[in-house]
C-alpha cells in the first residue's frame, strides 16, 4: 500500500523523543500501523552506540535514509535526496536544528569506528542504512557547516 502521507520534522522528532511501537498507526494513513518499533529514543541509541550493542529498533528516524523499498515503517521514515511531493528532504530535515544536532551527534559518536566495527555494532542491514543515509547527508552537510573532521572520517571509511 503507498504512503499518502512521509514523517515530517515533528514525527521525526516525536519518534526520537518517545520511540515508535508496533501497532502504531502511521499519521495520516490510518489503515496503516507500524511494522517495528519499541519505543526506542534517541537517548537510547546513543547508549547502545556508546556500549557497541545495537539491541533495539531506531534507525530509521535517528539514521534516516532514502529507503522507499523496505517496510511500512522505513517507507515512512525515508528522507529525499531532493525535493520531493510528500517526502522530506535531507535540507528540510538538516534545516531543524534539533534534527541536525543530534544527526551530527549520532555521527560523530560513530566516527571513532570502522567499517568491521560498523557492521558489527549495526548487522549488515542496518549498516547498509548508514551507508545510505551518510551518501545523502554528508553533501548537504558539507553546505550547511564548517567543521566536518569527524563525519568526513566516517565518510570516508564506509565510502571509499
Amino acid at each position: 500500500m503507498r504512503l499518502q502521507h512521509r514523517a515530517t520534522i515533528e514525527d521525526f522528532k516525536n519518534a526520537q523523543n518517545n520511540g515508535i511501537y508496533i501497532g502504531q498507526i502511521v499519521p495520516n494513513n490510518r489503515t496503516l500501523i507500524f511494522d517495528r518499533g519499541d519505543k526506542s529514543t534517541f537517548i537510547k541509541a546513543i547508549h547502545e552506540i556508546k556500549n557497541n550493542k545495537k539491541e533495539s529498533h531506531w534507525i530509521w528516524y535517528v539514521i534516516p535514509s532514502n529507503n522507499y523499498k523496505g517496510s511500512i515503517t522505513s517507507n515512512f521514515f525515508s528522507v529525499s535526496e531532493k525535493p520531493r511531493e510528500n517526502t522530506l528532504s535531507v535540507s528540510e530535515y538538516l534545516s531543524d536544528k534539533i534534527l541536525m544536532k543530534r544527526y551530527i551527534k549520532i555521527i560523530e559518536l560513530l566516527s571513532g569506528k570502522n567499517k568491521y566495527q560498523l557492521i558489527q555494532l549495526f548487522g549488515i542491514v542496518d549498516y547498509n542504512k548508514l551507508v545510505k543515509s551518510i551518501k545523502i547527508f554528508y553533501p548537504i552537510l558539507l553546505q550547511k557547516i564548517i567543521k566536518l573532521d569527524k563525519i568526513k572520517k566516517l565518510y570516508n571509511e564506509i565510502i571509499h
